[in-house]
């Protein structure tokens, strides 16, 4: 449908930015297994699942200003500039501070 995140979040995504997909549930255990959500995730979006609201907000801010220093990390792993960005979101999710 002409209101669908899809393409606005795969055209983000072939400009390099990178996308996060966030649940609007505020307790227990989320997972994108919907349409739009696994193609997403096909395309490269990363996931915070697992993240509380305030943790995923707080992380995603900390790397979108550092994403050379992620980007070098990567790449010292042989990862994409998305896949590293993934797993720096994802690390440490599931955990409570």
């Amino acid at each position: 449908s002409r209101h669908s995140v899809v393409n606005p979040a795969r055209e983000a995504m072939r400009d390099g930015k990178p996308v996060v997909l966030a649940s609007q549930v505020t307790g227990g255990a989320t997972d994108f297994a919907y349409f739009n959500g696994f193609l997403l995730l096909e395309d490269g979006a990363c996931t915070g699942g697992g993240l509380s609201l305030p943790h995923l907000q707080t992380k995603l801010a900390y790397l979108l200003g550092h994403r050379e220093a992620v980007e070098v990390a990567g790449r010292t792993l042989g990862l994409d500039p998305c896949q590293a960005f993934d797993v720096c979101m994802t690390a440490s999710a599931g955990t409570r501070a």
